[in-house]
């Protein structure tokens, strides 16, 4: 769901997404690249549970999405995604109450929607997801400076 955006806050590193299977369960996290490569010693980060992280992200979603600004912010974006897609991507215009009843059901939108449209949608938002692994704090950066001003806080 983050691929390619998080990062590890204590070494400077990206993080990659990586699961084990253990009992016939799949376990997901994303790991430091650099305590991966070079040894579980070089980060004190060194990996953190892949549906925490991203739970933590979607909650960061979650609680700015009513906000005015913010839901100005949201349907300027998907107007410019609209104006790059084809018509039957996204067909009409963005009605503002729409929008922000929508948002308001977060929640049963998100559980609506593919992974690939998880994907796309977070990444409309989100520039990059900084995780601190010994204090557990994550800091979103969104793509707009009107939402990065919301939007820090601990996992």
């Amino acid at each position: 769901l983050l691929k390619g955006l998080v990062h590890c806050e204590s070494c400077h590193c990206g993080m990659t997404h990586t699961y084990t299977n253990k009992e016939k369960r799949v376990y997901r996290y994303y790991v430091c690249v650099n305590a991966h490569k070079r040894g579980w010693n070089k980060c004190r980060t060194r990996s953190v549970s892949a549906p925490e992280l991203e739970a933590a992200v979607i909650n960061q979603i979650r609680g700015f999405a009513r906000h005015p600004v913010v839901l100005n912010e949201v349907r300027r974006r998907i107007e410019a995604v609209r104006q790059e897609e084809p018509a039957h991507v996204i067909p009409a215009p963005i009605d503002p109450e729409n929008l922000r009843s929508t948002l308001a059901q977060f929640d049963c939108l998100w559980d609506q929607l593919t992974i690939l449209e998880r994907e796309r949608f977070i990444r409309l938002l989100v520039r990059e997801v900084r995780y601190e692994g010994p204090t557990q704090t994550v800091f979103v950066g969104f793509q707009s400076e009107i939402l990065k001003e919301y939007c820090h806080t601990n996992a």
